[in-house]
């Protein structure tokens, strides 16, 4: 019994300690639980995910952890937030559809910077979060416009999940919710949870082969609309509060819509992968009603709303995509072209 209370004190004294070095107590360093990318530079081999004709990958983060090219915080044109498809690790830097929007309006005689701060695996939640640690840490942070990119990350996110709290003022949290917030222990399981779902939904980074995918038009699920009905509606509260911090910083904000390509529409009939518990029809239903609510909730809180999903499917080919969310280059470009024809005139508007 002695022995045993000795190493538990050790483990305890151990904890207390790691706590004290990765938690946000002493110091206020919550923006590391963000998962950013601060100051570095990667060269990723894709042959992997897509052809490439053997050429690398360049991906690079600056000291702000933002993306792309600009002249300072204070002149950013248009900062993009969003997961993973915002972030687009894998494709080149001056290949993203942050750079092809930039060249379109650059080719069309605008000069307006476009700024990447997409971070794989955040949601609306972590946009939340992102204006509450991460931006705030940016100086003279001033972009004329915020560009959001979501829906996909939203879809899994239960409506009065405990760990995911809509409120970002701190007089507005409990202690448990503080205790998450400041804890580096808590973070590290959050992380390796993460992790671990990630790879039962299969939706990291992975080569799909589209040409051996078995589709099917008959959902496993019924009564989407209801069932998702608490989610959707915490999600347009999370899009308000998202608008409401925008506007905060002086920016107009711009909600966009995504796809998955785990389903398609084949003559009329909307197919999509086989699963168990659920399939890519199931998902399609539930991206839709997503899709729907990021749009009228734009548009009752008098945003730009741009619906990509319904209308850049149809251009979509299977080399633009490596996997069902993330795009090669070529379905960067593709975005971009598009949200340069959608946008061009509502910047111009806005801009008056």
């Amino acid at each position: 019994m002695r022995i045993l209370a000795i190493n538990a004190l050790i483990l305890l004294l151990g904890l207390v300690a790691l706590e004290a070095i990765f938690g946000s107590w002493i110091r206020d360093n919550r923006i590391q639980h963000l998962n950013l990318v601060i100051n570095q530079s990667y060269v990723h081999d894709v042959s992997s995910l897509y052809d490439n004709d053997g050429r690398s990958v360049e991906y690079r983060r600056d000291a702000y952890a933002l993306r792309g090219e600009y002249k300072s915080p204070s002149e950013i044109g248009i900062l993009t937030v969003g997961g993973s498809t915002t972030d687009q690790k894998y494709v080149s830097e001056g290949e993203t559809w942050q750079d092809r929007l930039r060249d379109q309006f650059a080719a069309d005689g605008g000069d307006i910077s476009i700024v990447n701060a997409g971070v794989d695996g955040h949601s609306t939640v972590g946009h939340l979060r992102s204006f509450e640690w991460w931006f705030p840490s940016i100086p003279n942070l001033a972009p004329r416009f915020v560009l959001f990119y979501l829906g996909i990350n939203d879809i899994h996110i239960e409506s009065q999940s405990k760990y995911d709290a809509l409120e970002n003022r701190d007089d507005a949290k409990s202690a448990m919710e503080t205790l998450r917030e400041r804890s580096g222990l808590y973070y590290g399981y959050r992380t390796l949870r993460a992790m671990y779902r990630a790879e039962r939904r299969k939706v990291g980074h992975r080569r799909i082969d589209f040409e051996r995918v078995e589709w099917t038009d008959v959902p496993i699920r019924q009564n989407h609309a209801a069932r998702s009905s608490a989610r959707r509606l915490a999600y347009a509260s999370r899009l308000a509060i998202l608008a409401e911090l925008t506007r905060n910083l002086g920016a107009e904000p711009i909600f966009v819509t995504q796809l998955l390509v785990s389903s398609k529409d084949v003559g009329g009939t909307i197919v999509g992968t086989q699963g168990t518990d659920s399939n890519g029809v199931d998902v399609y239903i539930i991206l839709e009603l997503f899709n729907r609510t990021t749009m009228d909730t734009c548009a009752a809180l008098r945003a730009i709303c741009v619906d990509l999903a319904t209308d850049l499917l149809p251009e979509f080919t299977d080399r633009d995509f490596y996997d069902f969310s993330h795009t090669t280059p070529s379905g960067a470009a593709k975005i971009g072209a598009y949200l340069y024809r959608s946008l061009r005139d509502e910047l111009e508007f806005w801009s008056d």
